[in-house]
């Protein structure tokens, strides 16, 4: 069936109970039209299913290698990195386990525009597995002046780039208190050796409470 082609490399079997799940309580045309990225996890936290917006949206980002066909059957965390990668799991597993659906806002910022998304997360009520809806909140010219790549600022004394795994932004190396500054030059071309922290205003404002729980500055 065409509605189960995006799954079939990864387990047939297992994708189309999940899917026929999925659609037995959302609408299958709803999610396809929609143009916010909607996808579903397996109790593994693998990909199960993607919407076209989550192709769309990887390639307006010049992220072919996030196309659906490419990332099914992977685990999605293999997609986030850095100090939030145990908060996202913490948050998907806490819903698959019963917790009421949950959102969360975070940015997803491209070199050119800022963005602020909201993630919404449901459990689907007859199969262990999430729906997770990724909807647009903002999209505007990045506030911040934007700062010219120049590594030797920003690179520490052990050789590492430290970029916020939310804002995207860059630490300034050796400077108190920490300075962040919009780079987009390496979004663009990432430097080597780059390690994802986050920054003070993220960590305040989108993980309230979360310092005492290990998501931390790096």
């Amino acid at each position: 069936m065409r509605r189960f082609a995006r799954a079939r490399r990864y387990n047939r079997s297992l994708s189309e109970i999940l899917l026929n799940a999925l659609f037995r309580e959302f609408s299958q045309e709803s999610l396809e039209a929609d143009p916010a990225v909607c996808f579903v996890l397996d109790e593994k936290l693998q990909l199960t299913y993607c919407n076209p917006a989550w192709n769309r949206f990887a390639l307006q980002n010049g992220a072919t290698d996030l196309q659906s066909e490419r990332v099914l059957g992977r685990p999605v965390l293999n997609c986030t990195s850095g100090a939030v990668l145990e908060y996202y799991r913490s948050l998907y597993q806490n819903v698959l386990a019963g917790a009421a659906p949950t959102a969360h806002d975070f940015h997803c910022s491209s070199p050119q525009v800022e963005r602020l998304m909201r993630m919404q997360v449901y459990r689907l009520r007859s199969a262990p597995a999430l729906l997770v809806v990724c909807s647009l909140q903002v999209e505007r010219p990045h506030r911040w002046p934007a700062e010219d790549p120049v590594e030797a600022v920003y690179r520490s004394e052990l050789g590492v780039v430290v970029m916020c795994s939310n804002c995207r932004r860059t630490r300034r190396a050796g400077v108190r208190p920490d300075t962040w500054d919009w780079v987009p030059g390496f979004l663009v071309e990432p430097p080597e050796a780059v390690s994802h922290g986050i920054c003070n205003v993220c960590l305040e404002y989108y993980y309230p409470g979360r310092r005492a729980s290990g998501l931390r500055r790096q």
